[in-house]
């Protein structure tokens, strides 16, 4: 970011409100609590470090690069109120004035460069740290995304049925609005070995049911998770990652006479999108051992 660029933002910038108990439903307040004393137990005191102004602040920046922009900021609005209703003013402030991981940079009113590829190897790495820690959610997605490319937000909605001639998946988008404008239901037919039909199958049971909050919270974990198997590299695979990745595949696939196997009108009905065009976004092809 030039110069110029920074004095621009610094004109724009509206200071961020100081939070307190006014124009907070008791509702909030209860949330902000909540939130703020799970993120403390898990990231100060089951790791024997002090809840002091400058761990909190550096516990939330470290925090910040495994989510969005929206996400850490409901979590700093959280802490900051929690440590005003203790009468941590001077904390509150520093919690308040803390800045995300790469800020001024992508992923602060920009998508952040991400991953688009998961190798093979890499697949196999965070399956094994996810079951390695019974982590069975996190490991539970990783296989459904490995095998069907879904949005973490349809990994809760998967119903299916067991047949003579294969698997059958039905899968409700989560990006469908109400006038069906956007985005699409699919029925999707699997044919895996015995032993990865009943893995797949296993895994969505431990999927289902769960709300769209827990799905969200699975996600986080399995970027945490990411971050810790990859540390130093900077483009983790992430859940999103599977989806550019059979993406690629699907694109990727060849007859002998160098067809496509797969349509583009196919591959977006896997996909889930109206639009042929929104495969244009999807990844880089890689290698796939099945």
């Amino acid at each position: 970011m030039t110069e110029t660029d920074r004095q621009a933002k610094k004109k724009q910038y509206t200071p961020k409100k100081i939070q307190t108990d006014a124009n907070k439903s008791e509702a909030t307040k209860k949330d902000y609590i909540k939130e703020a004393e799970g993120f403390l137990v898990r990231e100060l005191d089951n790791k024997g470090i002090a809840r002091t102004a400058g761990n909190i602040c550096q516990a939330l920046k470290d925090w910040s690069s495994t989510v969005e922009s929206n996400t850490y900021i409901k979590r700093q609005c959280a802490l900051e109120y929690h440590q005003y209703k203790h009468k941590f003013y001077k904390s509150a402030e520093q919690i308040r004035n803390t800045q995300r991981m790469n800020y001024g940079g992508p992923g602060n009113g920009q998508k952040r460069p991400h991953c688009r590829t998961v190798k093979e190897e890499q697949h196999h790495q965070l399956l094994f740290e996810a079951n390695k820690n019974d982590n069975k959610e996190v490991a539970s997605s990783l296989s459904i995304a490995y095998f069907l490319g879904l949005r973490p937000k349809e990994m809760n909605r998967i119903e299916y049925s067991e047949e003579e001639n294969g698997l059958f998946l039905f899968i409700r988008s989560a990006k469908q609005n109400k006038e069906g404008t956007r985005s699409i239901n699919r029925v999707i037919k699997v044919e895996l070995n015995d032993v990865d039909r009943q893995r797949l199958i296993t895994d969505i049971n431990c999927l289902k049911g769960l709300s769209d909050k827990q799905i969200v919270n699975m996600r986080v974990r399995a970027c945490r998770l990411s971050q810790k198997v990859f540390k130093g590299k900077k483009r983790r695979p992430t859940l999103y990652s599977y989806r550019h990745q059979l993406g690629a595949d699907l694109k990727g696939l060849k007859t002998e006479d160098g067809s496509n196997i797969v349509d583009r009108k196919e591959a977006a009905a896997i996909f889930s999108h109206r639009s042929q065009n929104s495969l244009n976004s999807y990844g880089q092809l890689m290698h796939r051992v099945d």
